[in-house]
């Protein structure tokens, strides 16, 4: 089975459980797998690992927007322009691999190479 046939038959069974695709497959995560990134569902990441990831792309992603929407006019000084996103990206991540660990708790998920072999049987 291909990574892009497991992605989907894990959406189907996780949508069965009531968990939206949005959820078991994020926006973000269809991004970087075009970009050639192989990366596991954020539902079957370790707490750590989803805090990170999505930290990082949120403290990126957030950090930029705010650059061009209001600090670069604003002159805002070089300490908020890094120490905001930082902290943003922080709470983002923490409250989503939460997040995540609570629905994988919640539905009895497996580990991810666990999952998977369960898919292919």
């Amino acid at each position: 089975m291909t990574t892009p046939e497991q992605i989907e038959a894990m959406q189907k069974q996780l949508e069965g459980l009531g968990i939206k695709p949005s959820t078991s497959n994020p926006p973000f995560l269809k991004m970087a797998r075009k970009l050639g990134f192989n990366l596991t569902p954020p539902v079957f990441m370790p707490f750590w690992q989803a805090a990170t990831i999505l930290g990082v792309y949120f403290a990126v992603a957030w950090g930029i927007a705010m650059w061009l929407i209001m600090w670069s006019w604003q002159n805002a000084p070089l300490w908020l322009v890094l120490s905001m996103p930082i902290l943003a990206g922080v709470l983002f991540g923490v409250f989503m691999a939460a997040y995540y660990r609570y629905i994988r708790r919640k539905h009895n998920l497996p580990a991810w190479p666990e999952y998977l072999r369960t898919l292919g049987s």
